[in-house]
């Protein structure tokens, strides 16, 4: 069991290796402005209302001043969230029924650019061929299995995944 224990904390710590990104100055490109949406800000946004959460992806021109709010201005998500962005492409991971939708900025609205359903995706970053590199860990005992897999935000789906036994 001790070995077990060693070889998840030996990958656990090679994940969080493969995070980490040079400090080299990066040269500014045009591209690089390219990301940042028309409309400002897109944000994950949780209310409470008669003790009923609901959480919405919306976006804001301004976080400094002024309300953000979700009416007339988001999109409402169907279950516990979370996101990624990765360009012009955000991702919202619906955890409680394994669906991820990506959406777009299109004349500064929040559209849908399609979906995929996923087993788990618990640790997320881009790639430099414009993918997401994704990890499912173990949580809760049980298997030490890991899944890494790619995904590709244009065509919405999972393009690769390998199991990884511990």
């Amino acid at each position: 069991m001790k070995t077990k224990s060693t070889l998840v904390i030996a990958v656990i710590a090679l994940l969080g290796m493969t995070s980490i990104t040079s400090c080299k100055k990066k040269k500014t490109t045009e591209e690089d402005e390219t990301l940042v949406p028309a409309s400002g800000y897109v944000l994950g946004l949780k209310t409470t209302s008669a003790g009923a959460d609901a959480e919405y992806l919306v976006t804001s021109t301004d976080l400094m001043s002024g309300t953000i709010s979700a009416s007339g201005n988001g999109i409402e998500q169907m279950g516990w969230m979370y996101y990624h962005q990765i360009g012009n492409k955000y991702l919202a991971m619906d955890y409680t029924n394994n669906i991820c939708t990506g959406y777009e900025i299109a004349n500064s609205t929040l559209s849908s650019a399609g979906s995929f359903v996923f087993d788990r995706l618990d640790v997320l970053t881009n790639d430099p061929g414009g993918n997401v590199f994704a990890v499912s860990a173990p949580w809760g005992g049980g298997s030490y299995d890991c899944k890494f897999q790619t995904v590709n935000p244009n065509s919405m789906s999972i393009t690769s995944l390998s199991l990884i036994h511990i």
